[in-house]
């Protein structure tokens, strides 16, 4: 693409979003989320919405941006707002309803690349995380669109390397993460996105532990902006002892990516009609077929006392 038509493009994003903003009474700036050059957002809330889009910018480490770039917008919008004129407007301009929970609904215009977030947050506290939360499909599914996934794992770092630390609700990921020596670096300890980058392979980001918030207050925050280049994958298992052994075939590391992914996007599938429901998740063990090529899986057999992560770092140090 030429320099003049990324100008066009940019001014013609520069406009648009500005007139939405005045139209439907956003705040001016927003915060960014940026996870690689194609994969950029801004978020703009209305401002009964604007006290909650701050809560969710600290505990995701967003900054926040004054100009209007070529970023991809999330415009969150009340559902109980009166702006009946905004609300006719973006349902206008070829927006297609792409998530529909009782508190959220969400709509995507496919020619700007953006999406509209329906909110309702007057159900309690509870209900307001649930929808933070659930707004990140905004963010998930342009990552698998692009080969990504998000994954139910725990993601630690070793001398630069991004490590997943696999296992479903209870089977200790957490305690896994806190268990690692100190020369480690937990980043977070329940949900991670990959993303596909084709100079760097497959990229981690780490992302909430929404469940810290839900049953009691919590001060944790999760830098979603900061990556790591994805080493290995460990499925931790409990055991009496300590042993790490390589995923026996290909296939075998696929299912168990697939079966990660699903437990983080399973939500979302619920809500899909049919024929969506299974091109969604047709897509999604397509990536992880693709991603069992090329990064390595292990399973980790961990005992109660012992030193699992120095099994670990035998099999991904050099």
């Amino acid at each position: 693409m030429s320099d003049d038509a990324i100008r066009i493009l940019d001014r013609l994003y520069f406009d648009y979003t500005y007139f939405i903003i005045n139209t439907m009474n956003f705040n001016s700036s927003g915060y960014r989320i940026y996870l690689d050059y194609d994969l950029r957002w801004t978020i703009y809330a209305d401002k009964r919405l604007e006290e909650w889009l701050n809560r969710m910018a600290g505990i995701m480490e967003l900054k926040r941006i004054d100009n209007v770039d070529g970023n991809h917008r999330i415009f969150c919008v009340s559902m109980n707002s009166d702006n009946e004129h905004a609300s006719n407007l973006y349902k206008s301009q070829d927006w297609q309803t792409v998530y529909d929970h009782p508190t959220m609904r969400i709509l995507h215009n496919r020619g700007m690349g953006d999406y509209v977030c329906e909110i309702d947050n007057e159900k309690g506290e509870e209900i307001e995380y649930i929808n933070m939360w659930n707004m990140l499909y905004a963010i998930y599914q342009p990552v698998i669109d692009r080969g990504g996934l998000p994954f139910h794992a725990g993601l630690v770092e070793l001398d630069g390397k991004g490590i997943l630390i696999a296992g479903k609700s209870g089977q200790g990921k957490s305690t896994t993460c806190r268990r690692l020596s100190e020369y480690w670096t937990a980043l977070c300890d329940d949900e991670t996105l990959i993303l596909f980058d084709k100079e760097n392979g497959y990229m981690a980001h780490p992302f909430p532990t929404w469940s810290d918030y839900l049953w009691k207050p919590s001060e944790n925050r999760w830098n979603v902006d900061h990556s790591v280049i994805l080493s290995a994958i460990f499925f931790i298992e409990q055991s009496e002892t300590d042993e790490v052994m390589p995923v026996e075939t290909q296939a075998e590391s696929a299912v168990l990516i697939n079966k990660s992914a699903v437990e983080i996007y399973q939500k979302f599938l619920v809500r899909f009609e049919r024929e969506r429901k299974w091109n969604a998740a047709t897509m999604v063990f397509d990536n992880a077929c693709k991603m069992a090529k090329t990064v390595p899986a292990y399973k980790l057999r961990i005992s109660l006392t012992g030193r699992f992560w120095e099994k670990m770092e035998e099999v991904i140090k050099p």
